[in-house]
């Protein structure tokens, strides 16, 4: 099969390498150096430089060819235009969305250190469809079908962008391939709870080191048999 061409007018070469982060199969360069030269022009098209309110997270790759390992070909744009109405953006997803539920998957925080001002909301993951591994690593626990996420964040809080990119979920995803989505959720409350209460990094740690001491006796007395309160 031959190779595309270079996707730079200016170059013929055969182009090996696909853009990582386009939907576009078409899409390819043979150098770096090429893309980069490309970019001011590809980027109004490449959908890793497209940024929207909602992304899908789709429980199989979605294109055929695409690479099942890397975490960004599960994901793809769907911009609401009711999104910040919590039961039209669901009857908008539901209208959209074939492999569907509309349920409340859960909420995870960003990869960002210490954001916690905002976090990612996601509809679905009852399915129907196939488990949804990528969705089951951010919320961290088992989804099924289509999962929406959005941007959203406590009653107290609207100062973040409600418009994000792929490459933002993707960072995310690899952030949680080697950190609980529970754990981190709960250092994040605490620390907006913490800072609304005046408090800080201190008492939180003093908070932390308090809450694994407390596990550390509950376990112990499960396995000795004696009571840690």
């Amino acid at each position: 099969m031959t190779a595309p061409t270079c996707a730079l007018p200016s170059c013929n070469n055969p182009g090996s390498k696909k853009c990582s982060g386009c939907k576009n199969t078409s899409t390819h360069y043979c150098s770096a150096t090429c893309q980069k030269s490309h970019w001011k022009e590809h980027k109004k098209t490449c959908e890793s430089a497209v940024k929207a309110n909602c992304w899908v997270i789709r429980p199989n790759p979605i294109l055929p060819d695409a690479d099942p390992a890397d975490d960004a070909s599960y994901i793809e744009p769907l911009p609401l235009t009711s999104y910040g109405d919590w039961g039209a953006e669901m009857l908008e997803l539901e209208s959209k969305l074939t492999n569907f539920s509309p349920d409340e998957a859960g909420k995870f925080y960003s990869h960002q250190d210490g954001v916690d001002t905002w976090y990612y909301y996601a509809y679905g993951g009852t399915g129907p469809g196939p488990e949804n591994k990528l969705a089951s690593r951010l919320i961290g626990r088992k989804q099924k079908g289509d999962v929406a996420i959005v941007r959203s964040g406590p009653a107290d809080s609207n100062d973040y962008p409600h418009k994000f990119g792929k490459a933002d979920l993707v960072a995310t995803a690899k952030f949680y391939r080697t950190n609980s989505p529970a754990q981190v959720f709960q250092e994040r409350e605490q620390s907006r709870v913490f800072r609304k209460m005046g408090l800080g990094p201190s008492a939180m740690r003093q908070s932390s080191e308090t809450a694994a001491m407390q596990a550390k006796l509950s376990e112990l007395g499960e396995k000795y048999g004696f009571r840690s309160n």
